[in-house]
């Protein structure tokens, strides 16, 4: 934990400031956050009457034992809670106890907005694409493997009953960056295509969000045949549902430009960024 350095009468002077009503701030509005390095606490901040709907209740707060809003800059307060997700918001109501929650919800969501998480995905060296038409594969191996995998999810899928349970017709590979997962893919789109029988249609479509810029426009010439930006499709959407329904309603688009096959198979490249907390 980070320990607050300042002196207790310093400490005392800015929680006396916040208990005061805030001359620049309207009800509507919220006390300003402090810069990124002040090492205001989490209890100063919050013990602004603005926060509280009734006097006793600023007076209840202001007057409980230390606990980490005390210790904790309101940064560091805030950077925890974003760390464990959605346990870490629930968290924040335990701490601030007897604080209009709708106030604290507009103020951790400011907050985010100012101090967006960095992403943790390094640098590409080079396009996503880079030489995947330009290359053969040494073996078949991989592709009548993967081909099989996805038969069987079919034939899973077609199973009496499947489709009514809470789940849906995928799978996953994980492989470490440059081993071939796009190359195989790639291969598998170029086997169906091939196919005379032509029962399925397969597409492989590149995932991007803000942290994922393509290169090379080629990406999208040959190797991918569509992109799906995450950023774009549940920009200032706040609920999970939403987005959820935003993607589908993208993912429903794609299906019906198609056309009529007994088979379609959707191929995601760079999926990893589902599972970041921004999308999650």
């Amino acid at each position: 934990h980070h320990v607050n350095s300042t002196t207790m009468e310093e400490s005392r002077k800015r929680q006396k400031m916040s208990q005061e009503p805030n001359s620049t701030t309207s009800d509507d509005a919220l006390p300003p956050l402090p810069p990124k390095e002040s090492d205001m606490t989490a209890f100063e901040y919050f013990s602004n009457s603005f926060f509280f709907m009734h006097p006793f209740m600023q007076e209840r707060f202001t007057s409980q034992d230390p606990t980490d809003l005390h210790t904790l800059t309101l940064h560091k307060f805030f950077e925890n809670a974003r760390e464990k997700g959605e346990s870490g918001t629930a968290g924040l109501f335990v701490a601030l106890n007897g604080c209009d929650t709708l106030k604290v919800i507009n103020a951790y969501t400011k907050w985010k907005e100012a101090y967006p998480m960095k992403s943790s995905v390094a640098p590409r060296m080079v396009s996503v694409g880079f030489k995947i038409q330009d290359t053969t594969l040494s073996h078949t191996y991989d592709l009548e493997c993967f081909s099989e995998r996805v038969e069987k999810l079919f034939e899973w899928w077609d199973k009496e009953g499947i489709e009514d349970k809470l789940v849906g017709p995928y799978l996953c590979f994980v492989q470490s960056s440059g081993m071939g997962k796009t190359k195989l893919m790639y291969e598998y789109k170029q086997a169906q295509s091939s196919d005379p029988e032509g029962n399925v249609k397969a597409l492989l479509v590149l995932l991007t969000s803000s942290s994922n810029v393509r290169s090379k426009e080629e990406d999208l010439v040959g190797v991918f045949d569509r992109e799906l930006n995450l950023v774009r499709e549940i920009k200032g959407v706040e609920k999970v549902n939403e987005a959820a329904a935003n993607v589908f309603a993208k993912l429903n688009e794609i299906l019906n430009s198609v056309g009529n096959y007994n088979k379609i198979v959707l191929l995601f490249d760079e999926s990893h960024h589902l599972l970041t907390k921004e999308f999650g």
